[in-house]
């Protein structure tokens, strides 16, 4: 590298021409720019002009990935991020290396220092050196003369007017090598400009500062650039004048700028932020690209001042003026739009759009106010149209919204809003008065006037009502705060000569079989206590009320739904059975069997009262062959002979048939034998064929007691099943969808509930007092569970005998119980009681208990099971725990005897006492070691009544059944063997 003395503009000339050395064939430069706005120009290359942030260095980057020059802002200079290397010449007034400064030839000093050649390894030393301490305006110079560097000063004087320092990072093809980590190239005469390498960070730092005026300049291949030029922007601060023209060379456009503008861009501009204090103005497209997904605006215009924000003035004839084109309108949590085309706000509150959200219809989900006059082919809102003037539609009229509302049309009166007329379009319905009505016409009237006028001055009807209704009812009257009026009145019938006052004539011609009502009364109020549906009053001495069924229908059917009202309530002013009972039965006329109240709270009858339970008509076994099987008489009965339900040879064509003269919804199976392998299905005649019906089983397949109910469908049809001529109701029951291997029988089947007979003693019971069930067992106090032929239940809170049996009978050796059966012989007696309370067995009595207990009195509160006790000497008779080893010990406290002597102390309640164990097993406490076979008795170191292992010498109570071991209390079984 040449060094050579220049003035201070030549010294800026070498510093810059080694940077433009560097970026010469650069690809995108970054450069600042005293004005405020961010400018990219795109080009075959990148270049970056960024003046507005004046806290982050500049770079000027080599290559996509490569080095580059930094302007350090915090450090005031430039830097190169890797080694800087000349090929040629390098010279100037001061070259500065940070770390090393080396050279493949020779380094040459015009002056003083001419034809020597330089070489310093680490750095200068000799006691010829002094030391320059004042940074800001020392200088080493070199004294020819007497061969030494000296210290001297430096001026900020000169022509210059610079204080430069930036980093420049080199690229890997650069010349500049560096023999250090860092090496600094200084330049002399007054000059502070500075090149300095970092091999380590691969950087070239160049630093110049001056003070003086005048300008500098650098120069590249074939260019000159006045670097000060007031044309020229360059750090924060600076002003350019006149205007700047960016050519990119497309050819089409205009290379010169036009003269009242400050920025022209020929070709394309684009920019991260592009800002314009008054006007932007394109002669052709001016496009927004913004891809930041968190930026609320890709275009923002601030209008601060009083004029129009925004203004088109657009002369097209073909094209619209502005097109906002979205890719779809989006919609939140609560239905709202949140990308719509246009967003209205004020005082930055944006609450009004308006948005395309189907083909040639703009909407919004908001309010709309007209103004003046709205009018148009058609005039759409989706809530609400409203008008505080004249509403006129000329033409057809038509009302539709996309989404069905319950007002969706409403007339309203000027005093208030109260609505005269409301179409609801969700259910179909029209209100007159009634914004909410609950019909197809709802006509709600407050005032003393009549809702419905119909005046028919002709011989016409009034009302003609034409219904296709098939379930409900074709005229409705409520009369819900009617107090004195009529519900109907029919007020004067003085006309009338032959016929009816009122008359309901209902005549049906259907086949259809289904029950329905010609004449219906009906009161809906459940708070109408006093109300009285239909009254009759006959004052003569004919019947009030005569129900003449000539054909097979049931008279009289109540179906009450009351809880705590009779179902049928008859008072007689008598109790006279014979003559005025309240219910008299009767037979082709033939009345001989009555039910009366002969007493408070007693029903009679002056007949004979029987329980029989219904059953089937008839009952058929078919084996599919077909061959019919009449089991009548045998399902007709609960302790009978058994009989086959299914066959396991055949069960896929097996049917049992049941057949009732009525419908029925319920049968009951008493089975004998459970069925196993089985699948119950059910069918029903529908007239033509059969039918399956759904079945809830209750029998788990025939394996258990139960009921199958089931509800056919409305086509259920009488029929005649094989040599029977009776038509009936049938339900046939197949088993054959599993695979049967056990044969189920049955004792009986009942279209009943299971149960034959229930008698409660008390009002709201929920079990009966006596029950019998259809397989004969028979329970008290229960109605369930009834696994015995006589059961008796009570629950906790009874604290009563389940069984008491109370004889006067005054000899003692009379049974007044006995258990009877044919094990040992024919009806041999197996267990009795006499009435002196002797028990008579013809086996062993068997308990859980393991010991023999008596009760004895005791004044020893304390004692618990196990406890080991002795005689008390201080009271005859009495018992205590065990505390000292001259006492007698006798037993221990049992815990679960199987035997209990001395009864009659137990039932004296006044009377301390205690059950104690005396022969047999019994647990036992005890402390200490303890192995099966040891003898226990006192034991010395233990609470009183806890023992111990004792020698052979020594009392002892019982023998050890079990082991234990350690200090704490426990219990062994115990084989009692008092000594």
């Amino acid at each position: 590298m040449s060094l050579n003395k220049q003035k201070p503009a030549i010294r800026i000339l070498g510093i810059l021409t080694i940077s433009i050395l560097v970026i010469a064939n650069t690809s995108s430069v970054y450069a600042s720019s005293s004005w405020g706005p961010t400018l990219i120009v795109n080009t075959e290359a990148f270049q970056q002009i960024d003046g507005t942030d004046t806290s982050s260095n500049y770079e000027l980057r080599f290559g996509n990935t490569g080095s580059g020059l930094i302007l350090n802002i915090t450090a005031n200079q430039f830097e190169f991020d890797t080694n800087l290397e000349i090929q040629g010449t390098a010279s100037g007034r001061t070259i500065h290396a940070q770390d090393r400064l080396t050279s493949s030839g020779t380094l040459v000093f015009e002056g003083a220092a001419s034809g020597a050649s330089l070489y310093v390894a680490d750095g200068f030393a000799g006691s010829g050196l002094e030391d320059c301490d004042t940074a800001s305006t020392s200088k080493l110079l070199w004294d020819a003369t007497t061969q030494r560097f000296s210290c001297g000063t430096d001026t900020d004087t000169g022509d210059a007017d610079q204080n430069l320092f930036e980093t420049i990072a080199v690229s890997g093809q650069s010349n500049v090598v560096a023999d250090g980590t860092t090496d600094t190239l200084t330049f002399v005469e007054g000059s502070n400009i500075t090149i300095t390498t970092d091999a380590g960070a691969d950087t070239v730092t160049i630093a110049a500062a001056g003070g003086g005026g005048g300008g500098s300049s650098f120069s590249g291949t074939g260019s000159l650039q006045e670097f000060f030029d007031n044309r020229y922007v360059h750090v924060e601060g600076d002003t350019m004048t006149g205007g700047l023209l960016i050519d990119v060379g497309t050819g089409n456009e205009s290379n010169s700028i036009d003269t009242g503008l400050a920025l022209e861009v020929v070709g394309t501009s684009s920019g991260e932020h592009l800002h314009f204090g008054r006007l932007l103005t394109g002669s052709g497209q001016m496009i927004l690209e913004a891809n930041d997904l968190f930026s609320p605006a890709s275009f923002f215009l601030d209008q601060n001042a009083n004029g129009s924000g925004q203004l088109i003035d657009s002369e097209s004839t073909l094209h619209a003026a502005m097109i906002i084109d979205i890719e779809a309108t989006t919609k939140n949590t609560s239905g709202e739009i949140v990308n719509p085309h246009i967003l209205f706000g004020h005082n930055d509150i944006f609450d009004t759009n308006l948005f395309r959200q189907k083909a040639d219809t703009l909407y919004t989900d908001d309010d709309l106010w007209v103004g003046e006059t709205a009018s148009g082919a058609r005039v759409h809102a989706t809530d609400s149209l409203t008008s505080s003037g004249t509403l006129s539609v000329e033409g057809q009229t038509r009302f539709k919204s996309a989404t069905d509302s319950t007002t969706f049309f409403q007339v309203n009166d000027t005093d208030g809003g109260t609505t005269i007329f409301n179409v609801d379009t969700t259910n179909e319905r029209v209100g007159i008065g009634d914004p909410s009505p609950d019909g197809k016409l709802d006509v709600n009237n407050t005032d003393t006037s009549t809702a419905v006028v119909v005046d028919q001055d002709g011989n016409g009807i009034g009302i003609d009502i034409d219904t296709e209704a098939t379930t409900v009812d074709v005229i409705n009257i409520q009369a819900d705060t009617l107090t004195t009026g009529k519900v109907i009145d029919v007020g004067d019938a003085d006309s009338l000569t032959t016929g009816t006052g009122l008359i309901f004539t209902g005549i049906s011609n259907s086949s259809d079989t289904s029950k329905r009502s010609l004449f219906h009364l009906e009161n809906d109020n459940a708070s109408a206590d006093s109300t009285t549906v239909m009254h009759l009053q006959q004052d003569g001495a004919a019947t009030t009320l005569f129900a003449d069924t000539d054909g097979d229908g049931i008279a009289l059917d109540i179906d009450s739904e009351a809880t705590s009202e009779p179902g049928i309530r008859i008072s007689m002013p008598t109790k006279s059975a014979s003559d005025n009972p309240h219910i008299l039965f009767g037979y082709d006329n033939m009345f001989d069997t009555n039910i009366f109240r002969n007493a408070y709270n007693s029903l009679t009858t002056s007949g004979s009262l029987a329980v029989d339970p219904p059953g089937f008509d008839v009952v058929y076994y078919d084996d599919g062959t077909p061959s019919y099987s009449d089991n009548t008489t045998e399902a007709r009965t609960s302790i009978g002979t058994a009989f086959t339900l299914f066959s396991v040879e055949n069960p896929t064509n097996d049917y049992i048939y049941v057949g009732l003269a009525d419908k029925f919804y319920i049968t009951y199976f008493d089975i004998a034998v459970a069925g196993a392998g089985i699948t119950l299905a059910a069918e029903y005649y529908n007239g033509s064929g059969w039918s399956s019906v759904t079945i809830e089983d209750n029998t788990s397949n025939l394996s258990q007691d139960g009921t199958v109910m089931f509800n056919p469908g409305g086509d259920w049809s009488t029929t005649t099943i094989d040599a029977e001529f009776t038509s009936n109701y049938w339900i046939r029951f197949s088993g054959g969808g599993g695979n049967l291997t056990t044969a189920p029988t049955a004792y009986s089947i009942s279209p009943t509930q299971d149960w034959r007979f229930k008698v409660f003693s008390q009002a709201g019971d929920t079990e009966p007092a006596f029950f019998v069930a259809p397989n004969a067992n028979v329970g008290v106090g229960t109605g369930s569970s009834l696994t015995a032929k006589f059961n008796i239940y009570t629950d906790n809170a009874f604290n009563n005998e389940a069984l008491v049996i109370h004889t006067a009978e005054s000899t003692g050796t009379q049974d007044i119980f006995k258990i009877v059966s044919d094990v040992a012989s024919t009806n041999d007696v197996a267990f009795r009681i006499q009435a002196n309370g002797a028990t008579f067995s013809d086996n062993a009595y068997s308990g859980a208990g393991a010991d023999f207990a008596e009760w004895f009195p005791s004044a020893d509160n304390g004692m618990t099971d196990g406890d080991i006790v002795c005689l008390d000497t201080e009271r005859p008779g009495y018992v205590k725990r065990c505390s000292s080893s001259q006492l007698r010990m006798i037993g221990a406290v049992s815990t679960n005897p199987g035997f209990i002597g001395n009864n009659g102390l137990e039932a004296n309640t006044g009377e301390s006492k205690a059950l104690i164990g005396i022969i047999g097993q019994i647990p036992v406490k005890v402390q200490g070691t303890v192995n099966i076979g040891d003898r226990i008795g006192f034991n010395n170191s233990a609470p009183d009544g806890v023992g111990g292992q004792v020698n052979n010498g020594s009392d002892a109570i019982c023998i050890a059944m079990a082991s234990h071991s350690g200090n704490s209390t426990g219990t062994v079984n115990c084989l009692l063997a008092l000594e």
